[in-house]
């Protein structure tokens, strides 16, 4: 039948420095449920599904504003972001009621996400850029009459990165530097509750010439990985076989090289 989905957008500028935009809307989309839920594919629970799977439809409603300003002669911008989600129907994957089963249902209930950002950047000086970025996310789902946080979604994300270029971009240098707040287990994962924060590092340098670029860079600089990712892995064919719950890298520190050719 006929699904309204309708939407606005409105953006305001209060002044040459600051913007701020609204949106609010309704969404809808039939999900692929065997795509969406790979996970279900990764370990010896039994998978059941609800007779007949109803669309996902949402309401959302999102407010941002922007700030951007010289501090001296150097550029500075604040950006501030907070979207809401609540969805009407919702199909969801239910890990939480037995260790052996993966039940792919509706929604009974509410379930919602609220996401604050705040990111800010500044011209340090002519030749170094740096930015700084929060994130806090909050994703609950009805689990069999219970109101729980989304499993394996990180609460808080911080972003840090930094720039440096010299002159006519010569030599280019760039440091990421990241960190993962926790998330909730399911329920029964080998009697751990929540996932353990972690931090990784990323950095790459670039020389340029004049038609070639060749750079160098680590991924994962700390060699941080998930331990113990793979419950049951000496007996893939066992009941308690689980390779779904991934929450952090699992290749460690990666090395690479290359180069790039202007035409």
């Amino acid at each position: 039948g006929w699904i309204p989905t309708p939407r606005a957008h409105l953006k305001y500028d209060m002044s040459s420095h600051f913007t701020l935009r609204l949106s609010a809307g309704r969404g809808f989309r039939t999900p692929n449920v065997l795509n969406n839920f790979q996970q279900i594919w990764l370990n010896s629970r039994k998978v059941s599904f609800d007779n007949q799977l109803r669309p996902d439809i949402s309401q959302n409603y999102g407010l941002s504003g922007m700030y951007s300003t010289l501090l001296g002669k150097r550029k500075a911008s604040l950006s501030m972001d907070y979207f809401f989600t609540r969805f009407e129907q919702q199909t969801i994957i239910n890990l939480d009621r037995s260790a052996d089963e993966a039940i792919i249902q509706n929604l009974s209930g509410a379930s919602y996400s609220q996401t604050a950002q705040i990111e800010g950047s500044v011209q340090a000086s002519s030749h170094l850029e740096v930015r700084a970025a929060y994130k806090y996310t909050d994703a609950r789902t009805t689990f069999d009459n219970r109101l729980l946080e989304k499993p394996l979604t990180p609460r808080e994300r911080i972003l840090f990165t930094e720039s440096y270029s010299s002159r006519f971009k010569k030599w280019m240098i760039d440091l990421t530097q990241l960190y993962y707040g926790s998330g909730r287990f399911p329920e029964n994962y080998a009697g751990k509750i929540r996932t353990a924060p972690y931090p990784i590092f990323h950095a790459q340098i670039t020389r340029n010439f004049k038609a070639i670029g060749l750079y160098v860079g680590v991924e994962n600089i700390l060699d941080y990985r998930q331990r113990n990712a793979i419950l049951g892995a000496s007996e893939p064919f066992g009941r308690n076989f689980d390779a779904s719950l991934i929450y952090a890298p699992l290749d460690g520190r990666r090395i690479y090289a290359g180069f790039r050719y202007k035409l």
